[in-house]
């Protein structure tokens, strides 16, 4: 089955997507404070994976990346549908569950123009990689309190990040266990890590849940999905938030260390000081940004603001503020934003995020067959001005 809209819960709870869904298109979920500069960001076109080509695309939900020290970074994504032109129209042809993972070389403060390779677990970095499986999906029982199993192909495991270890050789990948009931019904059922060694290419510590996906299906309070890990040194800070009461966002900081982050009791959480958003992301320092950098969705129509900060915990300064290209005109909002620190510059924010309706740029060409259906998307490149 594919999941029609997983994007927007690769980074939050059901709840909030059900929430986000409803509101009306021009609606501002940010602080209306004025940003000191207000640049137009610059459209860098299309993430390109080995395979794609004008009709052939490779639908990435999320893509989060991490620099590695041999001068490659890591892709982790969530599902990966295999889209076709044939016939005039565009076609689902394959699909990989849960999520997938690519590697290409990159340069510090420069966007990464190649295609890159596919990651297959066990297997050599070759151009020969296929698009296959990365971590691998739940058991779970449907959420309904029935006790029965929820299907192989409707149970997910969707990557909220990813981080480099202390050791240099552990990325630390948090994700959500979900059961997709149908398009818009997915609770989040459980919340765990799993750490990819990328020297070896296999996973040092398969997917292990903190909080455990139940025999009745229950979902698993908001609170609890975690998600945007940033390690620094030996503390590794990720967020999540709640909307009742009322809408707060949190910070939740534990030493980055594989007994603590198995450890629930770790897991104590503080309000933090932003204006209220649940589409962002934060990005640890870097070669050429020297601060703490949080990407944040002000509306559905592609607004974002970027603040940044000396903590992953605040407070944030505001640097810019805009509308990203392609999502007023998109079938549906984009999502799956991420800020990629390490080719980005001292002026310039480059940031990833996915466009309904959108394929690939291959080879500086526009896509001449475009799609107006909103499972139909691809990542795109932004430069933003700060």
């Amino acid at each position: 089955m594919m999941a029609m809209r997983p994007k927007i819960v690769v980074l939050l709870a059901a709840v909030v997507v059900a929430t986000w869904c409803a509101l009306p298109a021009t609606r501002s979920l940010a602080s209306d404070a004025a940003a000191p500069r207000a640049s137009a960001p610059s459209f860098l076109g299309s993430l390109v994976a080995m395979d794609d080509t004008p009709t052939l695309s490779w639908g990435r939900d999320g893509g989060v990346s991490v620099p590695l020290p041999n001068g490659k970074m890591l892709w982790v994504f969530a599902d990966t549908p295999r889209w076709q032109y044939k016939g005039g129209a565009w076609t689902v042809t394959g699909f990989v569950h849960g999520s997938s993972a690519g590697m290409q070389d990159f340069t510090f403060g420069r966007r990464p123009t190649s295609k890159f390779l596919e990651v297959n677990i066990g297997k050599k970095l070759s151009a020969k990689n296929r698009v296959g499986p990365f971590m691998g999906n739940p058991q779970l029982n449907k959420p309904d309190g029935s006790g029965q199993k929820c299907p192989a192909d409707k149970a997910a495991r969707w990557p909220t990040g990813a981080a480099l270890m202390p050791d240099k050789a552990n990325v630390f990948i948090p994700y959500v266990d979900v059961c997709i009931l149908n398009s818009t019904n997915y609770p989040v059922l459980g919340w765990g890590f799993s750490m990819y060694d990328w020297k070896k290419n296999k996973f040092s510590i398969p997917p292990y849940d903190v909080f455990k996906p139940n025999r009745h299906g229950d979902a698993i309070p908001s609170t609890n999905v975690y998600r945007t890990p940033v390690i620094v040194g030996n503390t590794l800070t990720m967020y999540t938030l709640t909307m009742a009461p009322q809408w707060i966002e949190y910070s939740t900081t534990l030493p980055a260390t594989v007994a603590a982050i198995k450890n629930i009791a770790h897991y104590t959480s503080q309000p933090m000081s932003m204006p209220g958003t649940f589409l962002y992301g934060v990005a640890p320092p870097s070669k050429f940004l020297k601060q703490f950098t949080l990407f944040m969705s002000t509306d559905t129509l592609g607004g974002y603001k970027i603040l940044s900060s000396s903590s992953p915990l605040g407070p944030w300064v505001e640097r810019a503020e805009g509308a990203l290209p392609q999502c007023a005109t998109s079938p549906w909002m984009c999502t799956s934003f991420a800020i990629h620190p390490q080719v980005s510059s001292s002026t310039k924010v480059l940031v990833s995020y996915y466009v309904p309706g959108s394929g690939p740029t291959v080879g500086g060409h526009p896509n001449k067959n475009p799609a107006r259906h909103p499972n139909f998307g691809h990542i795109v490149w932004v430069s933003i001005p700060i």
